[in-house]
């Protein structure tokens, strides 16, 4: 009896040694590529995104198997809000600029977030094989308070980046390269303006008519901006002209209300300001001058909006 239990524990022993063997001898890494979003623009209406893949590699497993692997990406070094949404690259003036990782897609196109991102792989008839999904990337700050300057955020450590995997679980720790995510945000400016409307008159205009306009603008937070305003059909600023087949009205744009600072492209009569990263809202003054005489026509003039930054 005692030689019997004896043999039966031995091939226990030995049964169990093999499975470990094969469960061994599997080994799986995965290699991220750096995700450079190069130079961007914090200005609504720009797409600021790019891609690239996680490859999964296993070797030396039993062919024909199924490998589940699991890749776990934290906030990084830039940190992240509450369930990483949004995750933040860092500038070098400790300013945060907010972006997504997602899979599927870019977090514009529906993406979804990656926290944990699984995927199975089936060894060929040497035991290995390879999974490559990818990563994308995308700044979710439009006119955020950046300023201009290089961002980014590492993943090195475990609590970042780590990845695990098996058959039937993922409970084998693998290699795991760390990688970064990186941007430039560039100075960059934008500008609207409201039509300017000064209603009907008569003929004969014997006092002035004023009116006004909105105008807005927006720039990379910190970056010094003047606003000019150009001639319109007029070869110069400071002469004005509404025009209707051959008939004209003069008129002028101005800083005030008071209408005693014209706004053109002189050094001196810009508007002069600093961007926030918000827009910024400014009044352009429009006065046709009294004492004119114009046929019946609606007048019109097109005026170019000039933003140096």
């Amino acid at each position: 009896m005692t030689v019997h239990g004896y043999l039966g524990a031995s091939v226990v022993a030995v049964c169990s040694c093999g499975a470990a063997a094969a469960q061994a001898a599997l080994l799986c890494s995965v290699a991220i590529d750096p995700l450079v979003l190069g130079q961007v623009s914090l200005r609504d209406g720009f797409d600021n995104t790019t891609f690239g893949t996680a490859l999964v590699s296993c070797s030396g497993g039993e062919p024909g198997a199924t490998v589940q692997t699991c890749l776990h990406i934290g906030a990084g070094s830039g940190g992240g809000s509450s369930g990483l949404s949004p995750r933040f690259l860092q500038g070098a003036q400790m300013d945060r600029l907010g972006y997504q990782l997602t899979q599927g897609a870019a977090a514009s196109a529906g993406g979804q977030l990656i926290d944990r991102l699984e995927r199975d792989l089936e060894l060929d008839a040497t035991g290995a094989g390879t999974v490559d999904p990818l990563v994308y990337a995308e700044i979710t700050d439009s006119g955020a308070m950046a300023t201009a300057g290089n961002y980014v955020s590492r993943f090195t450590g475990p609590a970042d980046v780590a990845f695990s995997y098996g058959q039937g679980g993922c409970t084998q720790a693998g290699d795991v390269n760390g990688f970064t995510v990186s941007a430039t945000v560039t100075a960059s400016c934008t500008v609207f303006a409201s039509p300017m409307d000064f209603g009907l008159s008569t003929g004969t205009i014997n006092d002035p008519i004023d009116s006004a306009a909105m105008l807005s603008v927006s720039c990379t937070n910190g970056v010094g901006y003047s606003i000019g305003l150009d001639g319109g059909q007029s070869s110069t600023a400071t002469g004005r002209m509404m025009t209707s087949g051959a008939g004209g009205l003069a008129y002028g744009l101005f800083h005030d209300a008071g209408m005693s600072a014209p706004w053109t492209l002189a050094a001196g009569s810009t508007a002069i300001g600093a961007g926030t990263g918000t827009t910024e809202p400014l009044t352009i003054y429009g006065r046709v001058f009294g004492g004119q005489r114009a046929v019946t026509g609606q007048y019109a003039d097109t005026v170019v909006i000039v933003i140096a930054y």
